[in-house]
């Protein structure tokens, strides 16, 4: 697990977004899905999508990017999964 107070490598969110195809409103109910999609050396891609009650269909989409970069000059640096 990285620690982000203390550790040489830290993960930036270097890009996230989010696409809507439906209104949500209070009260409906919020389910949320979360997938990995891309996972390399240096970063991983994640995919959120987000449904209504109990509709099937797709009310929104957010990718999320985290990028592993070595602290002390922002560069990309490989992560540690042996921890």
């Amino acid at each position: 697990m990285l620690n982000i107070h203390a550790d040489q490598i830290v993960g930036y969110v270097v890009d996230t977004g989010c696409s809507y195809f439906s209104s949500i409103t209070f009260p409906d109910i919020v389910q949320v899905g979360m997938r990995v999609a891309k996972f390399s050396n240096s970063g991983v891609r994640y995919e959120l999508a987000i449904f209504c009650n109990t509709d099937e269909r797709t009310d929104a989409a957010s990718p999320f990017v985290h990028l592993y970069v070595d602290r002390s000059d922002s560069r990309t640096a490989k992560s540690d999964d042996s921890s």
